[in-house]
This record gives structure tokens, C-alpha cells and sequence, in this order.
């Protein structure tokens, strides 16, 4: 559609962690950037796109009681590396809670995967699970003592320079 409506405009996309966007729009090696951890870096303009809640899902048959004790549960989560990971353990620092973390991938859909074939459970971003909770392939509970959890994506840029058109 964007390619269409602008035939001018070549949009390249690289994924990386938070950190790893953050160095590359400094650098001025990619224009914009999505990131979900606060940025360091005083060079660049940040602007909240949009939150959403964060949901420990299990297989579905793991979901028989609404409330799942974290000690008990195996975890599948990103490396420790990553910024979501970095927000996930300070919110277990703040409440004592020590979770085993058994499995790390960057990947959501082998999250996903080792997830639904009862391997562990994980907390993910609510939009990359709706479709399997919708199915059933995956099931949502609470985290007893967690309380709420969100996350932020914000659009970086650095403050030197303009944004073209594009």
C-alpha cells in the first residue's frame, strides 16, 4: 500500500533489542526507531506510540485455576539481554518474587510453540497471543502478586535531524 501510494519511498526495516535500536538511530544508520525500554540516550527525541498489557499464558490445559503461583511455573522468556526481560525481573524485584526461568529465545513464535506443547509458560505482549487465546491454543492467567503489567513502545528519532517526508 505504502509503495503504491509513494512510489518514491523505500522502506527498510532491521529488528533488533531496544538497546540495539537505540545505538543504530544515534548512529544515524536507520532514520526511526520502535523501541520498549526507556531511552538512554540524550541525543534523541522519543514520542509514546501506544501500551499494551503484558499476559502470562499457559497451555491450555495448565489453565484449570485463574491464578498461577509464579514459583511453580516453568518460564520461557526473552534472553536477559532484552529490554522486556529487563522490565519483567525489576517488577519481580519489586513484589520478592524469584520465578525459575527455564528456557530463553528471541523468538515469540518458539516462545509461542514451546508454550502450547506444555513446556512452560511465558509472559508476552497481549497482541502477539490474541489470535491463540482466541483459538485456544493458548491459555491466559493471572500471575498471583503481579498486578497489572504494560508496555510502552516509543518512536526514537535524533534531535539533529529532520525527519524527511517518508
Amino acid at each position: 500500500e505504502l509503495g503504491r501510494r509513494f512510489p518514491g519511498i523505500d522502506v527498510s526495516v532491521r529488528t533488533g533489542t531496544s538497546r540495539d535500536v537505540e545505538a543504530w538511530v544515534a548512529a544515524a544508520e536507520v532514520d526511526l526507531g520502535f523501541i520498549t525500554s526507556e531511552p538512554r540516550r540524550g541525543e534523541l527525541v522519543a514520542r509514546p506510540v501506544f501500551e499494551e498489557e503484558i499476559v502470562l499464558v499457559v497451555e491450555p490445559s495448565a489453565a484449570r485455576r485463574e491464578r498461577a503461583r509464579l514459583d511453580e511455573l516453568p518460564l520461557i522468556l526473552f534472553p536477559r539481554s532484552t529490554g522486556f526481560r529487563s522490565y519483567l525481573e525489576q517488577r519481580w524485584l519489586e513484589r520478592g518474587l524469584s520465578p525459575q526461568v527455564k528456557m530463553e529465545t528471541d523468538s515469540v513464535e518458539a516462545i509461542k510453540s514451546f508454550v502450547a506443547v506444555g513446556l512452560g509458560a511465558s509472559f508476552l505482549p497481549l497482541s502477539t497471543v490474541e489470535d491463540e487465546l482466541r483459538r485456544g491454543v493458548l491459555a491466559r492467567v493471572a500471575a498471583q502478586g503481579m498486578g497489572p503489567l504494560r508496555r510502552r513502545t516509543t518512536l526514537i528519532r535524533r534531535q539533529d535531524r529532520r525527519p524527511s517526508f517518508a
